[in-house]
């Protein structure tokens, strides 16, 4: 009879692997949802977060390690075998608090239970590694067999090749390896404070009754911003569920700054799952105006209401309804001041807090997301009041959804123009990486990747 496995952080982050490559979820919504349903400790919730995030980052380069050892592909191997590998190699290369027999002895044990036949193959595999060197010295003999300055490159951060190309041909090899390299660590979680519940100082000295001194911190980046550095999962926090704060990255709190709603408006959200920036805008009003807030899917508009209850915000209108068709549907064309479309994208910005996209997106990809790009930009164009802005923003690098789409929008839209964000420019030094807009690269303020770029229309 076959033994059930414990559940501990290696088995949760087996689980979370084995389904994100079956193609059934994220993993940073997959993780989320284990977590919340596990009895791990903080200190084992820590470990499977990184176990999970820390593999699917550094896949590539696992595999290519991995595969030194192997006289069949990798690929061959049974999924549960496979994601063992890579996981315990994973913790080889990068977590030295864990030593290298522990972390073996875990990978046969677990495989004694998932796979039993594969157990001693598994076991022979991982100390076959340890006995060629230190995993340092063999990932540089490695990276030192491959004479394609762009191939290596692309194996050092574990990436496929095309996305490290593409990058590298807009902005040059060294700041494309600068803005990949960044998302490959981690960094504090941000959030933002609710203006309408509390102010940064209160929110700092609760967040220190309960987490202790070091915990929190003030951002330099944005006001309305705190940084945090703690293992349990923000959610769970009182001043959460006080609706004192929202989860949320301080790149996205930045395009809430380029629309800069003000009190009484009318705004459009054209793309406004899961809320965070439909919130902020609101707060940011001071819970006084008008926001439509679209999305396509009936539990995402559900969660927008959530949010928005949380905050104690009731300026916010979610409506089930395509951006792309809502000229059709809704009777309101050049009435708002201000349009947000924060457009779907490659999401090559938020690599960092989801690792697996870099191995779910296909050049194919970029193709069909400009196609829904335009149509949603082209759409928001309708419904901007002259004298009124739209702010499109995405959360990737690639210029081919950000300027080059925004370069296409004004050639056939000659009312608008693209105005600066005198607020923007302090905050980001006068950095732009692109003449249209602000592009926020990773590594200078530890934020996400972001685009944005105000367009106002002319009176």
């Amino acid at each position: 009879m076959q033994r059930r496995p414990s559940i501990t952080a290696r088995s949760v982050a087996l689980a979370v692997l084995t389904r994100v490559e079956s193609g059934n979820a994220y993993a940073n919504i997959l993780l989320a949802e284990q977590l919340a349903n596990s009895p791990l400790d903080a200190r084992d919730r820590g470990l499977c977060t990184e176990l999970v995030y820390g593999t699917l980052q550094q896949m590539r380069l696992l595999d290519a390690w991995l595969q030194t050892c192997l006289q069949r592909s990798l690929q061959s191997l049974d999924s549960n075998v496979r994601w063992i590998l890579r996981m315990t190699a994973y913790q080889l290369l990068h977590l030295d608090r864990i030593p290298d027999y522990a972390a073996i002895h875990a990978a046969v044990e677990m495989c004694k239970i998932l796979a039993p036949r594969a157990s001693g193959f598994v076991n022979g595999v991982l100390r076959n590694l340890m006995r060629r060197g230190s995993p340092r010295q063999q990932l540089d003999r490695l990276l030192q067999n491959v004479t394609d300055p762009i191939e290596r490159q692309a194996l050092s951060l574990s990436l496929p090749t095309w996305i490290y190309a593409g990058l590298s041909q807009r902005y040059g090899a060294e700041a494309a390896t600068r803005m990949l390299e960044a998302q490959n660590h981690p960094v504090p979680l941000s959030v933002r404070v609710n203006l309408l519940r509390t102010n940064r100082e209160e929110l700092l000295q609760r967040l220190h009754h309960q987490l202790g001194e070091g915990a929190a911190e003030s951002s330099a980046l944005c006001e309305e911003a705190v940084h945090l550095r703690l293992s349990q999962d923000v959610r769970s926090l009182d001043v959460y569920g006080d609706g004192w704060m929202t989860l949320q990255d301080e790149g996205a709190m930045l395009v809430v700054e380029a629309v800069d709603p003000q009190a009484g408006e009318r705004v459009l959200d054209m793309c406004a799952a899961p809320g965070g920036k439909t919130t902020h805008m609101a707060e940011r009003m001071g819970n006084q105006g008008w926001i439509d807030a679209l999305d396509v899917h009936l539990h995402k508009v559900r969660s927008i209401k959530e949010a928005a209850s949380r905050l104690g915000i009731d300026i916010i209108h979610p409506r089930l309804l395509d951006a792309r068709k809502a000229s059709n549907q809704l009777p309101l064309q050049e009435v708002y001041d201000a349009v947000l479309l924060d457009a779907p994208c490659s999401g090559f910005g938020v690599l960092r807090h989801r690792p697996d996209i870099r191995w779910r997106r296909s050049p194919a990809d970029i193709e069909s997301l400009k196609v829904l790009q335009q149509e949603l930009l082209w759409n928001a164009a309708r419904f901007v009041r002259p004298g009124g802005r739209i702010v499109y923003s995405t959360c990737t690098l690639w210029a081919e959804e950000n300027e080059l789409l925004v370069e296409r929008f004004l050639l056939e839209h000659k009312e608008f123009q693209v105005v600066a964000v005198p607020r923007l420019e302090r905050l980001l030094a006068g950095r732009h990486l692109t003449q249209l807009g602000y592009l926020l690269s990773p590594e200078w303020y530890a934020t996400d990747g972001f685009y944005m770029v105000r367009l106002e229309k002319q009176v």
